[in-house]
């Protein structure tokens, strides 16, 4: 009988999230799966006889022997503060099958023959918000949630901190209250660039930390607001849409393979349009829930894990 193992990242963020996942997805379809933290372990997993390592984007300086190594990459190694990315091109070299979460990071990677397979997540684990809820109050509720152990990331809560102080300026009947969620060495930097500024009275921020799981978070707000200058394919986005909030980014990396804009969310270009597009949604109830239904609608149909785990199985096969 066939076992999976599962090669995941220590610290929490989106490989250490999709390990998880991806282990309950095999799980669910009665495989035998675990997963290891400690690269050394692959060592002792290969002398095992019908194994398959996969890796969740951690690179290995050797070439796991008598098994079937899949490697998934989750973003751009060469260009994250990352002290292992030199052993990316040898883990990508020895590796009998390459998998990606986005043609966008295939592309920038040049990895031609990589299988893109999107992210995924359960939906039934996110409740469904009531489309009618919203209602018109004067208080609106912005969700954030980043990584600061990554600059781009941290830079852009910088910058979404200027868009909202502008957005703030041009709805001043509305309270703003936004909340960002998230931890890492470059938080309390972007902490003091933001309380160091003139903050309008209309917006109330509150930093809230690590998070281990946003989904009571994603119930309480209006609507998920984010911005990076480095990603590929934010889990987060599907949480958000799953829970049925409506999503505002800015254009980075994959985030037009996830988001029709107008359709299920929303994706700019720039500074200025952001902040048109963030005031329309803050002012227009009704065109929140209309982008929220169609974004559960989207995930339930493209992003669930129920369905993409049958592409794992025909590698895995």
């Amino acid at each position: 009988m066939v076992q999976v193992i599962i090669l995941s990242p220590i610290r929490i963020g989106g490989a250490y999230n999709w390990a998880k996942q991806y282990a309950k997805a095999l799980e669910l379809e009665d495989i035998n799966t675990s997963i290891i933290k400690n690269p050394l372990k692959v060592l002792t997993a290969t002398k095992m006889e019908d194994t398959i390592i996969h890796s969740s984007a951690i690179p290995l300086p050797y070439r796991p022997k008598n098994v079937n190594f899949i490697f998934t990459l989750h973003g751009i190694y060469k260009t994250e503060e990352n002290p292992w990315k030199i052993l990316y091109p040898l883990t990508i070299t020895n590796s009998d099958t390459i998998t990606v979460p986005s043609y966008f990071l295939k592309e920038v990677l040049g990895l031609d023959d990589a299988i893109v397979i999107p992210n995924g997540i359960f939906p039934e684990e996110f409740q469904i918000k009531d489309s009618n809820s919203q209602g018109n109050s004067d208080i609106i509720k912005v969700l954030t949630i980043t990584n600061f152990h990554f600059l781009g990331k941290a830079e852009g809560v910088l910058t979404l901190y200027k868009i909202m102080r502008e957005v703030a300026h041009n709805v001043s009947t509305n309270n703003i209250n936004w909340y960002i969620a998230g931890s890492g060495k470059y938080l309390q930097q972007i902490k003091s660039s933001i309380f160091s500024s003139p903050i309008p009275e209309n917006l109330n921020i509150t930093f809230l930390g690590f998070v281990d799981t946003p989904k009571f978070l994603l119930q309480k707000a209006d609507i998920f607001s984010y911005y990076s200058y480095n990603d590929n394919f934010p889990l987060v986005f599907l949480e958000a849409m799953a829970s049925m909030v409506p999503v505002i980014t800015n254009n980075v990396g994959a985030t037009k393979e996830i988001i029709a804009t107008g359709v299920d969310g929303i994706v700019v270009e720039n500074r200025d349009k952001y902040v048109d597009e963030l005031i329309k949604l803050i002012l227009n109830p009704r065109l929140r829930s209309k982008l929220a239904i169609q974004a559960r609608k989207k995930i339930e149909r493209k992003f669930n894990w129920h369905n993409l785990v049958k592409e794992y199985l025909k590698i895995i096969s």
